[in-house]
């Protein structure tokens, strides 16, 4: 009904390996492992002053750091091995076990992952990296309620770190609660101007709740001038100019109609070739005043005419009391035009001081 394409809806569903890598800084030291398949994934790992007998500590300490050379060398399947072995020999120490989670994280096995990464949550539920990664693989599963409730806790313990709120927009996305989505992305914006892909996906759920705006408004009153606007204009969009037409006059019967809805169908009449009917509902909304669509719908009948100098005194005079109704509008002046009526328009553009426009106004339009 809206136009608004639906192809991009799914990609905020997807969640690439890549944007699980993390920092591990709550889990301290933390050693950057440069050469693994995550880079971004640092290391957690700890030497641990154990409670156990020497030649056990020495064995626990030692699979330790066969654990940690393997992963320096990007042998994840040998540092998954010697990271068992480790939790062979003490299973209540919550750091290995995120560190296996990584790994297997890394290795692709995510059943194995989510295992460690509960196993690590509960022997320590305020360790932050076990809940990242928990979001992260719920997420990646589908999972999207267990999802929000290890990213929320996430959260809760580093309130400023973007690839949370970037874990619970997709989250709350693939929910379709595009509020929630959008509060996510916005945050992400906040904390990172330049990360694009959190403006990209911000427009996407505003694109969302926009048309799920209209499908409330359709369901609710499809009798609503608003909404009967809406149709007669989506009419437009698709060039069906005389359903559109037919659209505007059964809208134009009604009472308290929306702004400028003479307007748009006089926009709508001089692509259909109906001139003097168009010109005439211009007259209509400029007569009651605020309606600067009005006066742009006036300079392109007047170019429709041949009257290009009295379109370029109109368009002057629209620019200095709102530029910025142009800069939006501007596409509608140039809409359903001939070639020749284009190059005499860019001509007359071109002309030295062109009825007082401005330079950036020539540009515009």
């Amino acid at each position: 009904m809206t136009g608004i394409s639906r192809t991009s809806m799914n990609r905020d569903e997807q969640t690439s390996s890549h944007q699980s890598s993390r920092r591990s800084s709550a889990i301290a030291p933390a050693k950057q492992n440069s050469r693994s398949a995550l880079p971004h994934i640092a290391v957690c790992f700890f030497l641990l002053l154990l409670s156990v007998g020497a030649a056990a500590q020495t064995e626990f300490e030692s699979h330790l750091a066969d654990a940690v050379s393997a992963q320096s060398s990007g042998n994840i399947s040998a540092a998954i091995v010697a990271y068992q072995q480790a939790l062979a020999i003490r299973r209540d120490v919550p750091e290995v076990w995120a560190n296996l989670g990584l790994m297997q994280h890394q290795a692709g096995d995510r059943a194995g992952a989510l295992s460690s990464f509960k196993t690590a949550y509960q022997l320590k539920p305020k360790l932050f990296v076990p809940l990242l990664f928990l979001g992260i693989e719920n997420l990646q599963l589908n999972q999207r309620t267990e999802a929000i409730r290890y990213l929320s806790m996430a959260r809760q313990l580093h309130p400023n770190d973007p690839e949370i709120y970037m874990n619970l927009g997709r989250a709350f996305f693939g929910l379709k609660q595009f509020e929630n989505a959008s509060a996510a992305y916005r945050r992400v914006t906040e904390l990172n101007a330049k990360n694009g892909e959190a403006w990209y996906r911000l427009g996407i759920t505003y694109l969302e709740m926009a048309e799920t705006a209209s499908g409330d408004l359709a369901a609710l009153n499809r009798q609503s001038p608003f909404f009967q606007r809406l149709h007669a204009e989506s009419l437009s969009d698709q060039d069906k100019l005389a359903e559109s037409a037919e659209a505007f006059r059964k809208l134009l019967a009604s009472q308290n109609l929306p702004p400028c809805t003479r307007s748009s169908f006089g926009l709508v009449l001089l692509r259909h070739g109906e001139s003097s009917e168009a010109q005439s509902e211009f007259q209509r909304d400029l007569k009651s005043g605020g309606c600067s669509l009005a006066q742009l719908g006036l300079a392109r009948a007047a170019i429709e005419k041949d009257e290009t100098q009295a379109a370029l005194k109109s368009l002057a005079s629209l620019w200095t009391l709102d530029s910025g109704f142009i800069r939006a509008h501007a596409s509608e002046l140039t809409r359903g035009m001939t070639p020749d009526q284009i190059n005499a328009f860019d001509a007359a553009l071109a002309q030295p001081d062109p009825a007082n426009l401005p330079p950036e106004a020539i540009s515009v339009l």
